[in-house]
């Protein structure tokens, strides 16, 4: 849990998400962009914000929420 905190609060980490996500938005933001593209720019920032919650997870209660719904399916 510590270590995801850490992760968390990396001024490095937290600039690559904000880097990678503004770059992908600014796909929604286009007139010309393709159908494809947009929908791939939300892929992308799903896919970051998915990191970031699993992270939030491990750290709040000590393990990936992934393992959690699995638990609960099981």
């Amino acid at each position: 849990a510590s270590r995801a905190k850490s992760i968390l609060e990396d001024g490095v980490f937290l600039d690559a998400i904000s880097v990678v996500k503004e770059y992908h938005t600014a796909t929604f933001l286009k007139p010309n962009a393709e159908a494809e593209e947009v929908m791939e720019a939300r892929r992308m920032v799903l896919a970051l914000t998915e990191v970031v919650n699993e992270l939030v997870s491990y750290m709040t209660d000590g393990e990936l929420a992934k393992n959690k719904r699995d638990k609960h399916r099981g």
